[in-house]
Order: structure tokens, then sequence, then C-alpha cells
């Protein structure tokens, strides 16, 4: 969805609402500023919560409803701040599951895995980038609301993911945090009749 926004937005500015080539250039300019702070607020959202996919959830949801209002929007008063927000949605998963994660990956595992980990996610996610490109070039023949309609459903699809995997999470460490219940100390003194009479014999 990230690669696919930052290639088609300015075209379909231009030939798709007919906006000259230097406000749209301008108003891709603000999806780009935007992932670096959106990169910057989810980092430090995630580390402060201690999880990433919770704060993942959150921002491709959120993506998923911005991306909705690039179909409604006409004018630049309301599509530079759509667009904005798309971009700082998008920027802190984007971003952060090819560093932090890795990082994490690293710091919990052997550090051969590691570049294995990064290894999947570049790859898995550039194979997913050019198959985008392909299918939005398709698609954005005959219509350019059903481009929009597909990367909003991905990202809720992606959202949906992220929140199984944070269910699980949470389940996990509320094991771990499970307070271990005291043993009785008369109970292990107590002890059965069988037991008494082995000893005396």
């Amino acid at each position: 969805v990230d690669t696919s926004i930052f290639f088609w937005i300015v075209l379909y500015l231009t030939k798709g609402l007919g906006f000259s080539e230097s406000p749209a250039a301008l108003m891709a300019m603000a999806y780009d500023g935007a992932q670096v702070f959106g990169s910057l607020l989810g980092g430090r959202v995630s580390d402060r919560l201690g999880t990433r996919s919770g704060v993942f959830f959150v921002m491709l949801a959120a993506a998923s409803v911005c991306t909705l209002g690039i179909v409604t929007a006409t004018s630049w008063q309301f599509l530079l701040p759509v667009i904005f927000a798309i971009g700082l949605t998008t920027g802190g998963p984007c971003m952060l599951m090819h560093t932090a994660i890795a990082a994490d990956v690293g710091s919990k595992t052997n550090k051969a895995a590691t570049a294995l980990v990064v290894g999947i996610i570049d790859g898995t996610g550039s194979f997913a980038a050019s198959a985008g490109q392909i299918g939005i070039g398709y698609i954005s023949q005959s219509s350019w609301t059903e481009v929009f309609l597909l990367l909003s459903a991905t990202l809720a699809l992606a959202s949906v993911v992220t929140l199984c995997i944070f269910v699980q999470e949470r389940s996990q460490n509320l094991k771990r945090q499970a307070p271990v219940l005291p043993i009785d100390a008369h109970a292990e003194e107590a002890e059965s009749p069988l037991i008494k009479g082995n000893k005396g014999a």
C-alpha cells in the first residue's frame, strides 16, 4: 500500500482529478513528510506501551478509513489533510516493520536469524509491492475509485491480522503474569494413613 500510494498519488491527482503538476507534487510531498512523523510517533508509542502489534492495528485501521477519504475528496483543502493522515498512519507500521522488529528479533534470538527475518520481510514486501503496481495499473484504467477501495481493503485486512497477533501476545503475557498460588504448609505436613504406615514399617 505504501509503495502504491507513493508511485500513483501524483498520477491520480493530475489525471484523475485534473490538478496541475505543481500542487499535485506538493500534496505528494505531504505524504512523504507525514511518514517521517508517523514512524517517530509509532516508535515512541510502541516503546512506551511495550507492544508493536497493538500500535500497528490502530494505525492500519486508521489508514484504511483515511484511504476511503480520497475517494470523496475533490478539493485540495480536503485532499491535503487526508493525504497527510494516510502518510502518518502508514509510516509507522511500514518503517518499524523493517527496523524495530528486526532489532527485536536480533535481541531475543541468535543474531544469525536476524538477517533471515529481515530478508523475509523485505522480500515479501517487495513481491507484494510489485504485484500491486501491476494490479493498480490495470484497475486504474477503468476506475480510480476501485483502486483506493482495494488499498483500503488491504489495510483493513492487515489491521485484522495485527489485531489477532495482539490478542495472542496479550493472552500469552497474561499467562506469564498469572500469580503462582502458595503451597499450604499444613497440606505438606498432612500425610495419608498409607504413607504413615509405610514409614512405620
